[in-house]
Formats: C-alpha cells, structure tokens, sequence
C-alpha cells in the first residue's frame, strides 16, 4: 500500500481512501497503466477492475493536464445505461480531486466551462459521432478505455470500435493509450490484439467466488411462485429472475405479482421497455426492502440494481459467458455466490450443470470470431459525410493494420460501387465518392453512427400520462389487449406510429419485435457431445420411438446447414431426429455448404448478428462474410473426418430433452416426439 500511495500521491485518497488497501488486481494493474503501457484487465466482478484503471489515469492527468476544454481520457461503455453507472461511480473522485468529467451520449452532454470534459464516458456511437463532427476537441486525448469489452467483442459494434480506436490514434499529437476491461474473455490474449497495440494482459482470479447453486423443480409460473415464496422464508429479499424472452418477462412478472409472496414488489425489465419505465424498475427494486425483478439479458451487464440476495434462473442461458454475467449480478458483497436454476425437465438441469462445471473454470467455449464486414459500409458514409467525400485510399487508410491484407484497393471499390447502386453514394469523380441523397439523409440526421439493428415495432403510450411505455409488434398479436410493464393495456386509440392505451388488470399475450437470440457455437456444441459420451470426430445415433436421434454438436446455425431435407422431424444445436436411420454423417462439400448459405442467407445473417448495413454489401461480400462467421472450413474439416456410433437400446431421455431446451425450434415443427 506504500508503494501505491507513493505511485498515486494525488489519487490515492480520492479512489482508494475509503477502502484502506488495493486489491489485488489494482496492485498488479495501476504500475502498468501509470508506465503509459496498453494493458486489459481481466477480473471477475466486484474485483476494482474501474478504479484500477481510473485512479493511474487521473494521477497521470494531475500530473500533465490537457488544454482546457480538451478531454484527456474517453472511457467507452457499451450501453448508456453503463455509462450512467460509470459516471455515478467515478463522479465523486473526479469531483474531489477537481477533474472535469463529464458523459457524451445521446441522453447527457455534460461539459466544463462550454466545452467537454477532461475525462468523457460515451458509448461507440457517440464516439463515431464525436469523430466525424468535432474530431479537432480529440486532439489533446492521451487514453481510451474499453469497459467490459466482453459485451462489444466479436459484435458490428466491436467490429465499429476496431476502426474508430484506428482513426482516434490517427488523429491524436501523441501516442495513444489504449486500456480494457472485462470479467469473462476467452482467449484474452487473442481479444487483446484486437483493441489494443503490444497489450499487456493482466488476469486476476483471487476475487473469483464460490458458486452456491441449487436446481428447482419445475418452471412455470405456479412453480416459480412457490420457488420465491421459499426462498422469501429462507430470508432472501432481494431476487434477480433471468428468463431468455420478453414474453416470459411479461407473463411472468404478472403471475408473481398476483400470487407470490412479493405481489406489488415484482418488477419487470426488458429491452421493448422505454427508458423511463427501466429506470423506474430499478430504482423501485434498488429502493425497496423486499422486491423480485424479473429480467432479460438487459440486467446481465453491471447496471446498478442495489443488492441481489439471490439470481434465479428461469431458462437455460444461450452461452456460459452470459450464465456467468447472470449468476455474477447476484451477493456482490459477498465471497460466494447463491443462485438456483429452476428446471422443467432433466435437459435443461443437465445443461445448467455443465454450464456452471465449465464457467467456474473459465472455459467459455466462444464462437469463432469474424469481421462483420457490413461495418465497413458504415465507416465509409461516416467519412463520406465528416469530410465530404471519401476515397479508396482513405477507406484503406483507417482500416485497422490487422484487416488492411484481407481488404485490397479493387475489393474496396467494389464495396463503394455497391453504394452507388443503392443511392448512398454518388457516382465517383475524379476517385472521390460523395453521399448520395439516402446517404445524406442518414448522416443529417445522425442515424450513421450506429450499428445497432432496429427491430421495428409500434410505441405504445399510456393515455392518460401521455408516458411512452415502450415497444410491441402489434400486427401479430391474436387478441386487442396485451400486457406490457407487468400490467395488461387495452389500446384506446392505433395510429401509424403509436398505441394509445389503458390499463387493465390480469395479463394479457404479447408480441414483441423480434431481436434474434445468441446463437450456440460450434465449439459449445462440441463440447456438451463431449459430455454425453461422443468422441472428437463422433456423432453418436440411438433409436428413439419411431425417430433416429443423432447427437452431432454442430451448433445452431451449422446444424441448419448440414441437416436439411423432408428426413428432419427436429434440429437444435445438440441434436437432430430424423425419420430413418442414417448410415454415414452427411458430407455435403464446402461448394454445397456455400450454396447452403447463400439460400439461407438472410436467415443466417440475422442469427450472427452481422449488422444493420448488411444488405448494402455485394452478395458475394455478404456470403463471405458469413462463411467466415460460421467458420466453414473447419466445418468442413469436421464433416469430412465424422464417424457415426450406433448407440445400442433406446436414445437416452435425456437426448430428447435437449431437444425440448430450444422450445423456439420445436413449435414450429412438424412431428411431435415421445420424451
């Protein structure tokens, strides 16, 4: 603690005055940031990776500020909800120690005497905006910081930071610091390359805490109730419900609010839910002595909920990097987690069970990561718009030197010729590409920025409070009353753009804009086969009934590639039925899978999340890239040296209630199966 009172004379209190000492990982950490070096720190939750990035920093600005009026140092969050928790957190230091600091996003723009801050939180969107319209104010910035870069990594909008990172170096008089932090990263090493430049990787597993779980029979709403009500007898108050959709949210929330032991104290919270109405579900529940939210992946990030007693987990998470974000929301004061998982069938505790195996031991199975090519599209209008036109030199000079080889001056071109096409650019002159009128129109208004797909759906606001509640697909609806915010609307008055309701008791169906759910990788897949017996190059067949069940361990979007045809009765990630019986995996060639992806291309682009300008990429662009996504030639390799092992007797039960964990693939389909 010497030493780091020594290292931080004027930070130290601010930061660390109230907790006595470092912890661990702010030891190993603040030398590294303090020496200028790029570093990512990887720690688990409640470990003080924030203030072990922000206290060098700010003892680095003391030391040589930045001109007035010149921000020094931009932390990038993924959402804005964390950068308000950011900004909670630290305010109160920067404060103290007389440092402006200050958010730049869509919903705050703090600034110090009419200029920004010297310390700015901001998301990737506003950052590309900050870069295309007031690039000159980033001038003087000595350090970015990428918070919980887990979220962003191997996404359009990690893919959009790879190239703003890029152009910020560009742009700055001196060298450029680049800092990350994250609690789960696979291969951090490899993600570290990524972000930053000679990274130094700091992991930290001493704050890593015991996982306390319990499996709860049973999963529908009566169950769920009696769960709560013995844990509330037990002594937690505070409970964290995760479920995988907005509809379970929904009808969920309204059940337990009606017949559980927590009844008013039931909180829904979910991304169709306005701004207003989240932000009053976790005040509520932060605010409360005994409460229950009840939540979508929209509270797995580190969005300040006050104390959870207790995570309950009502559906099997789509990764293990999402169960530990879950599980991690619960005890954050503690040294030891407690969480349950409630259970419909033998399935879904059998994937718990190896999920949480896996996770405490930091094995995360990722899936391959590729460029979501789209967001080259996006950076081309951005610069097109900031600086007038843009070029094909210039369009190579902000890639990333890591993507430059894969991206030659005649692919670039034909990229920018595309846009043409679709009236975003205009025809060049002289080599120079300037926005075309849909491309103008996008940059005047701000919507470039971003590459966030936009799911569509209608507002729905409260007729009375003129309050926007938030977002339901109303056209697929079967009745004229849904549930939205725990409680049921009737619509009043339907407008081309919004629905006027009241309130009404009981719960109602609703539908919501479709967000397309993570996928299972390959590599996941891979491994839950492994578990169940399959060797490395094995898929393992059983009769079950009058179907055949294959266990292959392709993952989502490969096993609807490799398994086709009328002989399908049911597919998931982990399994296939089929009406006979196979002899010899399928091998289709890596020409037919190529075929297979371009028929099944949209579909295919939606489920890996290749980003809103995907549709302004030339088809063969669009097809490559998901190629790459999917990793089609190892899943090739795979195909070509698979054997299938007859298991004797009848399939496992429990084979058959991995198929029903997907419950989306199964409504759909054709043949029912004895489970």
């Amino acid at each position: 603690m010497n030493s780091a009172r020594s290292e931080l004379p004027r930070a130290f209190a601010a930061f660390f005055g109230r907790f006595g000492r470092l912890k661990p990982v702010q030891e190993r950490a603040i030398p590294s940031i303090l020496a200028g070096d790029d570093v990512l720190i990887v720690a688990p939750t409640a470990t003080g990776k924030t203030e072990a990035y922000a206290a060098p920093l700010a003892e680095r600005y003391l030391a040589s500020p930045a001109p007035a009026g010149a921000p020094h140092a931009i932390f990038v969050a993924p959402t804005r909800a964390l950068t308000n928790d950011l900004f909670r957190r630290l305010a109160p230091p920067f404060e103290h120690l007389g440092i402006s600091f200050g958010r730049y996003t869509g919903e705050h723009r703090e600034r110090a005497e009419g200029s920004l801050p010297a310390f700015v939180v901001t998301t990737p969107e506003a950052l590309d905006a900050l870069l295309a319209r007031r690039a000159q104010t980033l001038a003087a910035v000595r350090a970015v910081v990428v918070d919980e870069l887990h979220i962003l990594d191997n996404t359009p909008r990690g893919d959009q930071l790879r190239f703003l990172l890029h152009r910020l170096s560009q742009l700055v008089r001196l060298p450029l610091q680049r800092l990350a932090a994250s609690a789960t990263v696979s291969e951090p090493q490899v993600v570290a390359q990524r972000y930053l430049e000679s990274p130094q990787v700091i992991e930290e597993h001493s704050g890593q805490r015991m996982v306390r779980a319990r499996c709860f029979p049973g999963r529908d709403p009566h169950d769920v109730a009696q769960h709560l009500n013995e844990l509330a007898t037990a002594g937690f108050r505070k409970i964290l419900i995760f479920v995988n959709s907005r509809k379970d949210v929904e009808l969920l929330a309204s059940y337990l609010n009606q017949h559980s032991r927590f009844r008013d104290a039931v909180f829904p919270h979910h991304g169709s839910l306005s701004r207003t109405t989240r932000l009053r579900t976790e005040e509520r529940f932060q605010q409360a002595g005994a409460a229950v939210a009840v939540a979508t992946l929209t509270l797995e990030l580190g969005i300040d909920i006050g104390t959870v007693d207790y995570v309950l987990l009502c559906g099997v998470p789509p990764n293990i990097s999402s169960l530990l974000q879950r599980i991690g929301r619960g005890s954050r004061r503690s040294g030891q987690i407690r969480v349950g998982y409630a259970c419909a069938h033998r399935g879904e505790e059998f994937l718990y069970r190896f999920f949480l195996q896996k996770g405490v031991r930091g094995e995360l199975y990722p899936p391959a990561y590729a460029l979501r090519t789209s967001v080259l599209v996006q950076q081309a209008l951005t610069i097109a718009g900031a600086e007038h036109f843009v070029t094909v030199p210039r369009l190579r000079q902000i890639l990333p030197p890591a993507l430059a080889p894969a991206f030659p001056p005649e692919r670039l071109r034909r990229i920018l010729d595309f846009l043409v096409e679709h009236e975003l650019l205009e025809p060049p002159r002289l080599g120079r590409y300037v926005l075309g009128p849909k491309g103008e129109s996008r940059y005047e208004y701000g919507r470039i920025h971003s590459n966030i797909e936009d799911p569509g759906g209608v507002t729905v606001v409260d007729r009375i409070s003129g309050e926007i509640l938030g977002m339901v697909d109303y056209r697929h609806l079967d009745g004229t009353e849904f549930s939205l915010a725990g409680r049921r609307r009737r619509p009043y008055a339907i407008q081309a753009d919004r629905i006027l309701t009241d309130p009404k008791e009981a719960c109602a169906d609703t539908v919501f804009p479709v967000v397309q759910a993570p996928q299972v990788s390959f590599s996941l897949a891979r491994a839950v086969a492994a578990e169940l017996g399959a060797g490395p190059n094995e898929m393992l067949v059983a009769r079950r009934g009058d179907h055949w069940l294959v266990l292959h361990g392709l993952g989502s979007c490969e096993a609807k590639l490799v398994f086709t045809g009328p002989e399908v009765a049911v597919r998931s990630p982990y399994l296939v039925a089929l009406a006979s019986r196979p002899h010899e995996p399928p091998r289709p060639s890596a020409r037919e899978l190529g075929q297979r992806v371009s028929e099944q291309l949209e579909e295919l682009e939606k489920a890996l999340a290749m980003g809103c300008y995907r549709r302004f990429l030339p088809q063969q662009e669009r097809i490559q890239a998901v190629a790459e996504a999917l990793a089609l030639e190892q899943l090739t390799a795979f195909l070509e040296a698979a054997q299938l092992r007859i298991v004797p007797g009848e399939a496992p039960s429990l084979w058959a209630n991995l198929l029903r964990v997907h419950a989306e693939l199964l409504s759909s389909q054709r043949t029912h199966l004895r489970v």
